[in-house]
């Protein structure tokens, strides 16, 4: 467990951030506008910048087998995160406004931070490379299937604006760059570190300034909601525990560690980021970031070691 004890100083960070924006929030230090400008600068700026960023990699020492693999585990683990998503909210009757928010929850993990945060520590290089394969299918979805939660009941679906936008134009470059023998030059991969690096701070930034405007009675109002309870023990429990089966494979440690606990990333800041965008229950999307970002810090450890005692 000793290769955890880096990740939860940085989960920490990741908090203290978030305390930060809600506290400046509530300062009045954060201007009123300031979720509307960190949203456009997150979503057009920073955050296809770290796409880009993070696939400029080169996997052609590796098994392409282990590629398909970490594909395959991909496109099961979103399906199911879907199938889930879906059920529960029929079934728990989600009010309107919250529909989109409730399903992107369930669905969407903080996969590009704190995924690549747990695959490094555990696996140095290779896990980056396994870390960006298996964000592939989920990068594509995001900016894709996630939009659409949010803006398919409107009178009439932009799709152009839905399929072609910059985080799906990142993705598609970043795959042809991680297949590709040409890379980046130096001065621009640089360029997008620096750019795509302030990605995570300012959206812990923006939850924290939209949880600090939400009144302290609302707030203890939503934490007592049971679909986010349900959001947050489905996100990082159920749906990485899917696939645990798979453990009768022959599978190799790093690679179903890679996929598990990858899947059991807390929902990603980004869904508050839609929901701020496009319309939905900003409140409810922060609030369920906040407690499964928080709850995370106790399942990530508890998951890797159930891998460990399995496989050793």
């Amino acid at each position: 467990m000793n290769e955890l004890f880096p990740l939860l100083q940085e989960l920490v960070v990741l908090y203290v951030i978030g305390l930060i924006g809600f506290i400046t929030k509530r300062l009045g230090i954060l201007p009123e506008r300031t979720e509307q400008v960190l949203t456009q600068i997150l979503l057009y700026i920073t955050l296809p910048s770290l796409i880009l960023y993070s696939m400029n990699l080169s996997p052609q020492a590796h098994s392409y087998s282990y590629l398909i693999i970490l594909v395959l585990f991909s496109v099961y683990a979103l399906a199911v995160a879907c199938l889930m998503a879906f059920y529960l909210r029929k079934k728990m009757k989600i009010r309107k406004s919250r529909e989109a928010v409730f399903e992107s929850l369930i669905i969407f993990g903080n996969q590009g931070f704190i995924g690549y945060a747990v695959c490094y520590l555990l696996f140095q290089e290779e896990g980056i490379i396994y870390t960006a394969i298996f964000n592939l299918v989920y990068l594509l979805l995001i900016w894709s299937y996630g939009i659409y939660l949010f803006v398919r009941k409107g009178t009439q679906v932009q799709w152009r604006k839905v399929f072609f936008n910059p985080g799906i134009a990142a993705t598609v470059v970043g795959v042809l760059l991680l297949f590709s023998p040409i890379k980046l030059p130096g001065m621009a991969v640089n360029l997008l570190h620096e750019l795509g690096a302030p990605t995570i701070p300012l959206s812990m930034l923006l939850i924290g300034s939209l949880v600090g405007t939400l009144p302290i009675r609302e707030m203890i109002k939503l934490c007592k909601q049971p679909s986010i309870w349900l959001v947050t023990i489905t996100r990082l429990l159920i749906i990485p525990l899917s696939l645990l089966p798979f453990i009768q494979t022959n599978v190799s440690f790093p690679i179903l560690t890679t996929a598990m606990l990858i899947t059991g990333t807390p929902s990603a800041s980004t869904v508050s980021l839609y929901a701020q965008k496009y319309g939905g229950d900003v409140y409810y999307a922060s609030i369920g970031v906040l407690i499964s970002t928080v709850c995370s810090f106790v399942t990530i450890p508890l998951l890797y070691a159930l891998l460990m005692f399995l496989f050793h």
